[in-house]
């Protein structure tokens, strides 16, 4: 894959990374893939987005894809997002309304209408801004970059058989990265954005949907710096075990944790 596929994908990492361990273990991640000198912008980032600013100044929102755990109640959110995409909020302005609507009757919010604030944020103070994510963190980035004419860069990203097929145009600057057998993101790579199939790697996923397949490789190095001391698990997001585990507890399948 393209290096700007690379780099994205780690950016996509992150926003599960923050949500998961929390921002000293996205801090070693960026360092460990080679971006040093890239920083963390903790103030826009939270349980559904991170914002990672370059060093030219220009700022990069990463969405995270749907994360699903009985102790979570942030899956609820992200799971209502992924039936919104089936239903069509994403490409149908009369589904959209009509959620809008009853979201701001009950005071409440969806997943599109936090990213697409958060991309408000973020614009205010950075006027460069590309969006990027994996599967549902995907189609937010697609979303708010087709209202908003902004460059997205996309990973496997969610779809609707019902809508995504249907829908005509064409998008400037938005790249969808899929491994051409994912049948979540299928739908998606006839919405108009320029399509790149990878040859998806074999980590046990057989729906071949995980961001894995387009992540930079790392070394043995990589994974001893994450695994240091200093890096106090419990500054994640979540309380429960997950938020005790390491690279390989996250990422078993990785060929860096066989094994270990």
């Amino acid at each position: 894959m393209d290096e700007d596929g690379e780099e994205h994908a780690v950016f996509a990492k992150t926003a599960y990374d923050y949500y998961l361990q929390g921002p000293d273990f996205v801090k070693k991640e960026l360092q460990s893939y080679g971006f040093g000198e890239y920083h963390l912008d903790e103030a826009f980032s939270d349980d559904h987005a991170v914002t990672i600013v370059r060093p030219d100044g220009s700022a990069v929102i990463a969405y995270r894809g749907t994360h699903v755990s009985l102790d979570d109640a942030m899956s609820d959110y992200d799971l209502a997002a992924d039936a919104l995409i089936l239903g069509g909020y994403h490409r149908n302005g009369v589904v959209r309304a009509g959620v809008d609507f009853m979201t701001r009757a009950f005071n409440q919010q969806t997943r599109f209408q936090r990213a697409e604030e958060r991309y408000k944020d973020v614009k205010r103070t950075y006027p460069e801004v590309t969006l990027t994510g994996h599967s549902l963190g995907g189609q937010l980035a697609s979303y708010v970059g087709r209202k908003h004419g902004e460059k997205a860069i996309m990973f496997n990203k969610g779809s609707s058989p019902l809508f995504d097929p249907v829908t005509f145009g064409r998008y400037e600057d938005h790249i969808h990265y899929t491994t051409g057998t994912d049948p979540i993101s299928y739908a998606g790579t006839f919405s108009g954005e320029e399509v790149i199939d990878i040859d998806p790697e074999e980590r046990h996923d057989y729906l071949t949907h995980s961001l894995h397949h387009f992540l930079p490789k790392k070394t043995k190095a990589d994974i001893q710096l994450l695994e240091r001391s200093d890096l106090r698990p419990s500054q994640g997001l979540l309380s429960s075990k997950e938020s005790r585990q390491t690279f390989c507890d996250l990422y078993p399948d990785d060929e860096l944790c066989r094994d270990s």
